[in-house]
């Protein structure tokens, strides 16, 4: 926030006084006796600086502002201009509801980023390590297992909606070269996973010789349960 002394009049600041009024308003904490057609030239100089601007008021002042932002927000017993330029109505008083709102939102971007990547890498996981199985070994596999993998898959991103997150502190964006990225690091290393086990059930005498259970290699349908049970 800075004073109008700082900015105007004879004991202006030369130095901040010369700085352009955008950078200013971009820098600033606070707002202090601000003329309503003020509040829309801070609004509008916000957003030519590519920001997503939010706004609240109660007032018919603030009408132009709040139709001006990018979420205009009425607050609790606002007038009818102010909630018909608004975006957004609180029916509780106080601004807590604004943060708890944010909160949630952020919590649900969360959700549905974990969802993205997790279906990206289960994806890759599928295609890839079941073609490296049939091209490498000739494997053959029912279409019915694959079925039930899908949907069984599907049953297991719904647990997602209830994940356990944590808020991100700065606004979120979608940065999909970096889901794809990792969804694809995570895909790739269970899609090896896969086949490393099948390897080793289908080639070797690992598991028999090291914890004593029958030898299953001959065996197509219980070479498929295995492989099952383990994707």
């Amino acid at each position: 926030m800075y004073p109008s002394s700082t900015l105007l009049g004879q004991d202006k600041d030369a130095n901040i006084a010369a700085i352009p009024v955008e950078e200013l308003i971009e820098k600033a904490d606070g707002f202090a006796g601000v003329f309503p057609e003020h509040k829309y030239e801070i609004v509008k100089k916000l957003q030519e600086r590519k920001h997503i601007c939010g706004m609240t008021g109660d007032g018919v002042n603030d009408a132009p502002a709040l139709k001006k932002a990018d979420i205009g927000i009425a607050v609790a017993d606002a007038t009818d201009a102010a909630r018909g330029a608004s975006d957004i109505v609180l029916t509780e008083p106080g601004l807590s509801v604004i943060i708890s709102a944010v909160l949630t939102s952020r919590a649900i971007f969360q959700r549905m980023k974990n969802y993205t990547i997790y279906a990206v890498s289960i994806t890759i996981r599928i295609v890839f390590g079941f073609m490296f199985i049939a091209l490498i070994w000739k494997f053959d596999f029912s279409p019915f297992m694959i079925l039930i993998i899908a949907i069984l898959n599907d049953g297991t991103i719904m647990t997602i909606s209830k994940d356990r997150v944590k808020p991100s502190p700065m606004p979120d964006s979608w940065k999909l070269k970096e889901i794809f990225a990792t969804g694809v690091m995570l895909g790739g290393y269970l899609a090896l996973m896969t086949v490393i086990f099948f390897w080793i059930v289908k080639d070797t005498k690992f598991f028999p010789e090291r914890f004593g259970v029958r030898d299953i290699h001959d065996s197509n349908d219980e070479l498929t349960a295995a492989l099952y049970l383990q994707v």
